[in-house]
């Protein structure tokens, strides 16, 4: 019996294989097994539990059962050259781009009706003075009618700046500016509100992955949520630099928000009531395939990159990058667009239920979708002549769940 017992485990390791199997000895099962048969259903009930597909874990194969969609591009082109895009966020009619092509380090465009981008302004200038950031990244706050810039450099810096103003920047002495020098030791930072900050602790000193930072007194606070055990021994801090940085989504008008690893294929929802976790939601949970080496860690050849999260008050967008560490030098010849696009995007519901899979048509390098869901906006280049420009595609998902 033990014998039959590893047997079964070994030729299930995916659905495939168990149902072959199944199907084989089914007849031997119920001949001659009859004593053992309630113990068997146990273990095929298990087995069919865990090859379900969706959320998986290390070494599991997934592939999307539910509904797809192919999406259509429509090209808007800016009235302005952009040389180095690194994110960007919409509002409305407005897109706030994170650039270095020029000496603002943010650039304004207002989306015009004749699919066109008018680029209105820019702001925040590289450097130290007191509206001044070396480096940064903007968020809106939509229930606070805020947009954010995290500054990482060394003096640490949140500039808050009412919506209303990011089409007239010309009065940043109206900004909430508060500086705190935790924020350069952060891999990632994500505010809650206009006095909150979730933070992603790059100086980990204990197995605790994330913290809350109230910005007016500077005081820092643990969250629950722990390392995963992984087995591999190596320091908090390098876990968290190295493996499991990854990228925050907050949900509007509500106490949850999203964590997608870069590393591995982790995606976990979490709620939050009176500064602690109450509950988490597990979409995918694939831990990074990595081992220690020397005095730090090493990905291997087989470990995959995680999901590009996008957030609104009612959906979950996840980027698919399709990329193993090992595949990196020959990303475009894999996947035919550039090393950190995509051109898949899988939806899901904030209790984590999968909704539907966007084909896209042009791959993007990063994107945003607008509050009502009807768009999704991406970054793209032309592969031959390298120009820079917006994709729209057109999602509608009230009409698609309806």
């Amino acid at each position: 019996m033990a014998l039959f017992f590893v047997l079964t485990l070994f030729l299930s390791k995916t659905c495939r294989n168990m149902i072959i199997f199944l199907r084989c000895f089914s007849f031997y099962f119920l001949k001659t097994m009859k004593k053992y048969l309630f113990f068997t259903c146990m273990v095929v009930f298990c087995l069919f539990f865990c090859c379900g597909c969706g959320v998986g874990t290390n070494g599991t194969e997934k592939s999307w059962q539910y509904g797809t969609k192919s999406l259509s591009a429509t090209t808007l082109f800016p009235d302005s050259l952009i040389l180095r895009a690194e994110n960007f966020n919409i509002h409305k009619d407005i897109i706030v781009l994170s650039e270095r092509s020029n000496p603002q380090l943010f650039a304004v465009f207002q989306i015009q009706e004749n699919d066109s981008l008018k680029k209105t302004g820019s702001f925040v200038n590289s450097g130290r003075g007191p509206h001044e950031v070396t480096a940064g990244r903007g968020y809106w706050i939509q229930e606070n009618n805020l947009y954010a810039i995290c500054s990482y450099n060394p003096h640490g810096k949140i500039f808050l700046i009412p919506s209303e103003e990011i089409k007239d920047l010309s009065s940043p002495n109206r900004w909430t500016v508060y500086e705190n020098q935790e924020l350069f030791s952060a891999i990632n930072i994500l505010p809650l509100d206009s006095v909150t900050l979730l933070i992603q602790k790059g100086d980990a000193n204990n197995d605790k992955m994330f913290a809350l930072l109230d910005l007016p007194s500077g005081q820092m606070k643990d969250l629950e949520i722990r390392f995963p055990e992984d087995d591999v021994q190596a320091t908090w801090r390098d876990k968290a630099i190295h493996i499991y940085n990854g990228r925050f989504g907050k949900r509007p008008y509500h106490d949850q928000f999203l964590y997608s690893s870069t590393y591995g294929q982790i995606v976990t929802i979490y709620r939050m009531e009176n500064e602690h976790i109450v509950e988490e939601i597990p979409i995918y949970n694939e831990l990074p395939r990595y081992s220690a080496a020397g005095n730090g860690i090493r990905r291997e050849n087989t470990n995959k990159w995680g999901y590009h999260p996008v957030v609104t008050s009612e959906y979950i967008y996840l980027g698919d990058l399709k990329m193993m560490d090992g595949d990196v030098e020959n990303a475009k010849e894999k996947n035919g667009f550039a090393l950190g696009d995509t051109n898949e995007i899988q939806v899901f519901n904030w209790i984590g239920e999968p909704i539907i899979k966007f084909e896209l048509e042009k791959a993007v390098s990063f994107y945003a979708v607008d509050e009502e869901n009807k768009y999704l906006y991406g970054f793209a280049s032309d592969p031959v002549s390298f120009e820079h420009y917006f994709v729209r595609y057109k999602l509608d998902m009230d009409k698609l769940i309806d």
